[in-house]
Order: structure tokens, then C-alpha cells, then sequence
């Protein structure tokens, strides 16, 4: 795509690399044994970022998988951040230091704002890809979810993004959770608001994206970026092609 950055996904769990239907640890399909390979294969079709979740450390910080994050990190030299269980100064830090360009913070941001507003200051707002997951209600709010989408908090996208924009953070990850892993489309309207109100931040689109057609209709919306997850892996989408010109 022309303007449109994009980040194929990797979810790792048991050192594989998997995908999750809207988030359930019980829906989990594999794709590859080889994550490494997978990374190279999108080194290879011109990928400039790449977006990592380390799904064991997201169920349990101690269980983070240090050894293959610090192999496929070394092992590539494009742009990545990665996420995943971080609870602390200390979690961020040690993925930084294994090779992340940023780390993606998620329910933290919204349980713990005095941790993540710490290691905002530590690592430098650059450092860090704030993550919301949302979940579109009858009255079209969209409100944050946390705990793996298993709740819906009460905290508004802005409410929680205020907070963040005051400390300079500028990557804004969005996930329309409804759609996550489903290939049923890209919620546009949603990323084309926050696009138009928040013309500053890079937003990456996440959840339902199934072809070029959906990049295409992102693009046209002025998204500046997405996530490529499911597609990717079922087919729906040659990353190669995406990756090309329009």
C-alpha cells in the first residue's frame, strides 16, 4: 500500500506461532513451529514493522518467552514491537533491551496508569505503543476492555487516551474486538473518527481485516497504519502484494 504502514502479526504460545479468535486461549489455531522462519518470511516480502504478542507471557509475566523473543529479535532487522503480559518497569525494559523497537501496553494503561506512566518516562513516550482494545456498545461508545476482553470497563477510548497524549505517546494501537480474527472486515468509520480527531497519532488499525480491499478502504479513510493478523496466515491477503505499490 501507498501510505499505509503495515505490521504483520505474530502471536507466539509454546514457542509456535498461533492466532486466537477474538482473544480465546480455547479457539487457538497454529500456523507455524517456526517462528523465525515466519519473520524472515516477512523480512523477505518487504515488511518494514512487525507487530509481536508472547501470548504465554500475557497469561503470566514468568513464563515470558525470553530465549525465542531474544532469537527472533536478533534474527530480523526491521521495526518491531512487541507485547504481552508487561505489568512493570522492569517487564518493558527487558524487552527493549532484548531488541524491541517499542513495547505495546494494553490493560496496564488502564488498571495500573501510574505504572504505565512510569515507564513512559524510563523508556521515552517513542518507546511505547499503547494498546486499546474496544468494544463497540448499542449507543455506539466505544469502551475499553481489559483482561484479556473478558470485561468491558467503564473508560471511554478518550478517556484513557487523554491521559497518555499529555506524556507524548504517539502510537495508538486499536483493536474493534468484535472483529478481531474474524476476517469480517475493518470497523472504518471507527478509525476514520479517530483519525479526524486525532490527526497527530499514528493509529493502527486491528480486527477484521481480511484483503486489499480492506487495506484499500483504510487507506482511503487516511488510517496511517494496520495490523495484519489472521489474513496473513489463511490466505485471504498476500502480504507480498499488500506490500507493494497500489
Amino acid at each position: 500500500m501507498g501510505k499505509l504502514k503495515l505490521y504483520p502479526a505474530m502471536d507466539l504460545l509454546g514457542g509456535e506461532c498461533v492466532r486466537l479468535a477474538q482473544g480465546r486461549f480455547e479457539d487457538k489455531t497454529v500456523y507455524s513451529s517456526s517462528p523465525l522462519e515466519i519473520a524472515a518470511g516477512f523480512q523477505a516480502d518487504g515488511a518494514q514493522a512487525m507487530h509481536i504478542v508472547d501470548l504465554e507471557g500475557a497469561k503470566d509475566p514468568a513464563r515470558r518467552q525470553v530465549a525465542l523473543l531474544r532469537e527472533l529479535l536478533k534474527s530480523i532487522e526491521i521495526e518491531v514491537q512487541v507485547g504481552g503480559g508487561i505489568r512493570s518497569l522492569q517487564d518493558a525494559a527487558e524487552l527493549v533491551e532484548l531488541g524491541a523497537d517499542r513495547v505495546v501496553i494494553g490493560s496496564l494503561a488502564v488498571q495500573q496508569p501510574g505504572v504505565t506512566e512510569s515507564i513512559i518516562r524510563a523508556l521515552g513516550a517513542g518507546r511505547v505503543t499503547l494498546a486499546l482494545d474496544l468494544a463497540v456498545g448499542k449507543d455506539g461508545v466505544a469502551r475499553v476492555a481489559i483482561k484479556g476482553w473478558q470485561e468491558s470497563s467503564a473508560l471511554t477510548l478518550e478517556d484513557v487516551l487523554e491521559r497518555y497524549r499529555a506524556l507524548g505517546v504517539s502510537h495508538l494501537l486499536c483493536t474493534d474486538i468484535q472483529r478481531d480474527g474474524m476476517l469480517t472486515g475493518p470497523a472504518v468509520g471507527l478509525y476514520r473518527g479517530l483519525r479526524q480527531a486525532y490527526p497527530d497519532l499514528e493509529i493502527q488499525a486491528s480486527g477484521g481485516i481480511r484483503d486489499l480491499r480492506d487495506l484499500s478502504e483504510l487507506e482511503n479513510a487516511d488510517v496511517p497504519a494496520a495490523i495484519l493478523g489472521r489474513s496473513i496466515y489463511a490466505g485471504t491477503l498476500n502480504l507480498k502484494a499488500a506490500l507493494g505499490p497500489c
